[in-house]
């Protein structure tokens, strides 16, 4: 008891918490006396059977809207899967007399994996660009080991891939 004689804040503090449980409380007795009348006035009348068939009928209302709401988020889960959900992008060096890492390999993917890798191959006098499918985070065709790392990586993959010495590009370690 000292303590708080001591600190008025904390008296404070308790007090303030007391006062929003006691309004909490009454708030919350209000609404279950509202509906205790309610139904009083409804059994008084000999209509509380209705009351309950309102209540029955809402509730089963409420389910028909619950399976149509379920059926909906299933509708639009499928549709997410198609959507592109998994992208990375790899700099890289494609050629030793070449800097600034301008070259680049985006992979696109949908969640199954499946998508395109596109790769843009720069050089001194002119760039080259690629567009792979990609399905099931694999493709037919073949692929660069960029193209491999950023496929990698949009699936979450967690392949290790390191430059190599000569700036030829990476290797998968």
């Amino acid at each position: 008891m000292s303590v708080l004689i001591e600190n008025p804040g904390i008296l404070t503090v308790v007090l303030f918490i007391l006062v929003i449980w006691l309004i909490f409380l009454s708030v919350q007795l209000s609404v279950i006396r509202r509906k205790y009348r309610m139904v009083n006035e409804a059994a008084r009348r000999g209509d509380l059977a209705s009351v309950i068939n309102q209540c029955a009928m809402d509730i089963s209302s409420l389910g028909a809207e619950l399976k149509d709401t379920n059926q909906r988020q299933n509708q639009i889960r499928n549709q997410l899967k198609g959507a592109i959900q998994r992208v990375s992008i790899v700099r890289f060096d494609a050629f030793s007399d070449v800097g600034g890492k301008l070259s680049f390999a985006v992979a696109i993917l949908n969640e199954n994996g499946d998508g395109v890798v596109i790769s843009t191959i720069n050089g001194r006098q002119e760039s080259r660009s690629y567009a792979k499918q990609v399905k099931a985070g694999e493709s037919p065709h073949a692929l660069s080991r960029e193209e491999k790392e950023a496929i990698a990586k949009a699936m979450g993959g967690r392949h290790k891939f390191r430059e190599k010495s000569a700036g030829d590009g990476y290797e998968e370690i």
